[in-house]
């Protein structure tokens, strides 16, 4: 007979301080009530948040493992008679038979053959933390603990309690720490591509007044020179001008510097015309699909800057899947929120219409993924392209007062997503 004794229990404690985890904790709990109680189960399921309207499974140890995680790996406290009761008390809840028992959940217990189940509350500042559970299934038959071994298990769960605390406040502020550093990281991007965005503009506006005047002397150059070699030099040097007023052009809208003309846009319409457009153009080994929100609402935005982003996103994607592969175009309404809105500066919680372009292509690493939206970045190499097409499509997105973000892995494909908020009954955002 197993002495359950307030020095074993100190014991105990002293050995839960080296947990670093969860899992650390119930492996020795479980060794515990396995060595004490003679309970081979044990498991820890925790309140999701303070609402307590779901526990989480947190860890279990013993032979039923890959069933429980696979039934049971997330409890709802709605409509769960014997959660509910559980949560409100502070004391032990013994269950001699869970096949008996009026408030047990029979598909649960019938599905992981419960027999005896012992749930002691955990609570953190008079606020529900969780439960530590003890049982036996199947063939081990019920077997109620005695008061004694009731006694200890509670002293075990207090133990445990206050180191479940200690690890949830490191853990958090581990979490905490790490989304920090996530923002700090997204906000120097963000200025640096609104500093490269403001210096690109700046130039783009001066070059631009350069051009006209070079494209006005060269016309009036052309008119009155006869001699056709100078004639066509002329024109030649005209024809760049006018490549270079296109570049001009696509800084600023990096820039955010052009001028929109804002109306209330069906994004449905706009991906049904590119995605036609483009599969003329498209190989045949790149196949589309469609999956078209219904009922979606419109968004402010310049038809044809929204176009423009369209399109440079599905050419990047073309270019990207050099054997060919599948281009997935999705559009639908979400709703983001404070929690989006933190870790994404410059974005406002609301209603958008999401755009996802997702490919199946080569993917990008982490530090190329990093670059991707930076002008003048470009991983085709010098005859590929001028690394604008995402700088632009990005500029174009932030003018509109959305988002554009990308996700990639190597030899995964790319995701990109364009948030573009709602139209308010009745108004359209001015342009800027």
């Amino acid at each position: 007979m197993v002495e359950l004794s307030s020095q074993r229990l100190l014991r105990f404690a002293r050995h839960l301080q080296r947990a670093e985890d969860f899992g650390q904790l119930v492996r020795a709990a479980a060794i515990e009530i396995r060595e004490a109680l003679d309970y081979e189960h044990t498991w820890l399921m925790i309140a999701e948040d303070e609402t307590v309207e779901r526990f989480r499974m947190i860890e279990y140890a013993g032979a039923q493992s890959e069933l429980v995680w696979e039934v049971a790996p997330v409890l709802e406290v709605r409509g769960d008679a014997f959660l509910q009761a559980l949560i409100r008390t502070d004391l032990p809840y013994v269950v001699v038979d869970a096949r008996l028992h009026p408030l047990t959940h029979k598909p649960t217990v019938e599905a992981l053959q419960n027999r005896t189940i012992v749930n002691v509350p955990l609570r953190l500042v008079e606020k529900p933390l969780g439960f530590l559970g003890i049982g036996t299934f199947g063939a081990e038959g019920c077997k109620a603990p005695t008061p004694a071994q009731l006694d200890y298990l509670v002293g075990v769960a207090s133990q445990l309690t206050v180191a479940a605390a200690r690890v949830r406040y490191s853990q958090e502020r581990a979490r905490a720490e790490a989304e920090k550093r996530s923002l700090e990281r997204r906000i120097e991007h963000m200025q640096r591509l609104e500093s490269l965005g403001l210096f690109a503009g700046g130039i783009a506006h001066d070059f631009n007044n350069l051009l006209t005047v070079m494209m006005s002397s060269i016309a009036l150059a052309h008119q009155r020179i006869p001699d056709a070699d100078v004639a066509e030099d002329l024109e030649a040097a005209l024809a760049a001008t006018h490549q270079a007023r296109e570049l001009t052009t696509q800084l600023l809208a990096m820039s955010r510097s052009q001028p929109l003309h804002l109306g209330a846009v069906d994004l449905n319409t706009h991906v049904t015309q590119v995605a036609t457009l483009l599969r003329r153009i498209f190989p045949n080994n790149v196949t589309f699909e469609l999956a078209l929100g219904v009922g979606l609402p419109h968004v402010a935005a310049d038809s044809s800057q929204i176009d423009q982003v369209l399109m440079n996103l599905c050419i990047n994607a073309r270019d990207a899947m050099p054997q060919g592969g599948r281009l997935t175009l999705k559009t639908e309404r979400v709703h983001l929120d404070r929690g989006f809105a933190q870790t994404h500066p410059w974005t406002k919680p609301g209603e958008y219409v999401l755009t996802t372009i997702r490919d199946t292509g080569i993917g990008m690493s982490t530090g190329v993924l990093e670059r991707v939206f930076e002008p003048f970045f470009t991983t085709k190499g010098n005859a590929g392209g001028t690394g604008l097409g995402l700088a632009v499509a990005h500029g174009i997105v932030t003018q509109h007062g959305g988002v554009l973000h990308a996700d990639s892995e190597p030899q995964s494909g790319t995701t990109f997503k364009v948030y573009l908020p709602v139209v308010c009954e009745g108004a359209v955002p001015r342009a800027s």
